[in-house]
């Protein structure tokens, strides 16, 4: 099984996107070193749709998602 786990690395702050497309609203914003729950189903080829541990649910580019 793929881990379903990753942290939020090489920025400062990544926003959470209500659509996986890079203008999609952002929902919520995480700071670096947040970790995320990854939704492999319903992620793309750049992004991956994550849900935080307060249960915020959207996409984030992959390049700045560092799978654990």
């Amino acid at each position: 099984a793929k881990p379903k786990r990753g942290i939020v690395f090489n920025c400062l702050a990544l926003a959470i996107r209500d659509k996986n497309k890079k203008n999609g609203n952002p929902v919520f914003v995480l700071d670096s070193g947040i970790e995320v729950k990854i939704n492999y189903e319903r992620s793309t080829q750049e992004f991956y749709n994550v849900t935080t541990n307060d249960g915020i649910t959207g996409f984030c580019m992959k390049s700045f998602i560092k799978v654990l």
